[in-house]
């Protein structure tokens, strides 16, 4: 049986923010963040999302008590301490309330601004004719790499950076319009904003972007949408270029296009080729220009799989055990049967549930001894109870 409570969402929580903190570890260090790939990334993503998903107590599930005072500090939090109408709320309530807000709020601004941008760039933008030269070098290169998506090139003198944009299952390139670029430049362009559409980067761009949302009042969800967005960027530069050639054309067209696009702006809904400011193209620049080895060491192997590996155990520990806060105020104590191993029993039945007895009185049946620790003697029957009193 499922049990939903205050104890399993903090642990979906507590165990979600913990695997995003080993994420963000990864991230601040160059060669560990390289030797990982948009793979790792999307698996760390389903580890958070899953558990979040997920809520729940299993039957399995073993309980782990606070301290007593950590213990009175959450049943402070938990209990109800202000009235509004016939209403009781706790802290919990209020907290709930806050991040319930900020997360719609953001929701709500995340899918304006991509229906605004949308409307805008279908206003002020002019579809490039077929017999452009640009346009001939966009089909040649969907029909090499077989993409079947519905791609269509526009010109904008909005923008000083090319962009590709995703708007349900179709996609833009803006093009800007006094962009001045050479043939082999525009076929470089155009090969980084597709391989963007090939690989569904704006898709696993949204996902991030949605659970940074989610965890609006954690600076580690703005951080990590960042760092993937690098990622994204560092995949997509690698393909780009087939030879050194092409690799220092590639790097001059980059180096042109960002002294025009003076600006640093974020498009949820798509990924502009420089907008991310000077630090992103730096470390761009820097990733295409030095030698990686495409072998891993051992030392680099360990540090690869040993946070992988502590996340899963982190993640499948969290539906193992569970922490649950157990304080009883002492006036409640007062007024309250407490179960011991000297003045309560338990009884199995036929049926595998349990009949709980506190001073020879029948309290109720349950399906679980999990709460009941404190009870010592389990009669397997009735029989054996019988025969023993």
């Amino acid at each position: 049986m499922l049990n939903f409570s205050f104890s399993s969402v903090f642990m979906a929580l507590a165990t979600s923010s913990l695997i995003l903190l080993i994420l963000s570890c990864i991230f601040l260090f160059k060669k560990t963040f390289l030797n990982f790939g948009i793979g790792t990334l999307g698996f760390f993503m389903l580890l958070i999302i899953s558990r979040l998903l997920f809520p729940f107590e299993l039957p399995i599930t073993t309980n782990i008590y606070w301290p007593e005072p950590i213990s009175k500090a959450v049943s402070w939090f938990l209990h109800s301490r202000f009235s509004i109408g016939n209403n009781e709320f706790s802290c919990w309530d209020f907290l709930i309330f806050i991040w319930l807000f900020g997360f719609l709020v953001s929701l709500v601004k995340f899918i304006l601004t991509n229906n605004y941008f949308h409307q805008f760039i279908q206003s002020h933008s002019k579809k490039i004719s077929e017999e452009d030269k640009r346009y001939i070098l966009l089909y040649q290169q969907l029909q090499h790499l077989n993409i079947e998506k519905r791609v269509d090139l526009l010109s904008t003198t909005y923008f000083n950076t090319p962009i590709v944009y995703r708007r349900h299952m179709h996609y833009w390139i803006l093009w800007p319009k006094d962009l001045d670029l050479s043939d082999q430049e525009q076929l470089l362009v155009l090969r980084h904003e597709l391989a963007h559409i090939h690989h569904h980067d704006i898709t696993i761009k949204n996902i991030i972007y949605l659970l940074s949302i989610f965890y609006w009042w954690n600076p580690l969800g703005s951080f990590i949408r960042k760092k993937a967005d690098l990622l994204l960027e560092l995949r997509v530069d690698k393909t780009v270029a087939f030879s050194s050639q092409e690799t220092t054309t590639y790097l001059e067209c980059l180096l042109k296009i960002f002294q025009k696009s003076k600006t640093n702006f974020s498009i949820p809904s798509g990924i502009g080729f420089c907008s991310s400011g000077k630090s992103m193209i730096v470390q761009r620049f820097n990733y295409l220009t030095n030698d990686t080895d495409s072998r891993m060491s051992i030392r680099g192997l360990v540090m690869k799989l040993f946070p992988i590996i502590l996340s899963v155990i982190i993640y499948a520990g969290s539906f193992i055990f569970i922490l649950e806060a157990s304080y009883i105020p002492e006036s409640v104590k007062e007024s309250t049967l407490q179960l011991t191993s000297e003045n309560s029993y338990a009884v199995i039945n036929a049926s595998g549930t349990y009949d709980i007895y506190i001073y020879q009185q029948y309290v109720e049946t349950v399906t679980s001894m999990k709460y009941y620790t404190d009870i010592q003697k389990i009669y397997s029957s009735y029989k054996e109870f019988y025969n023993e009193n």
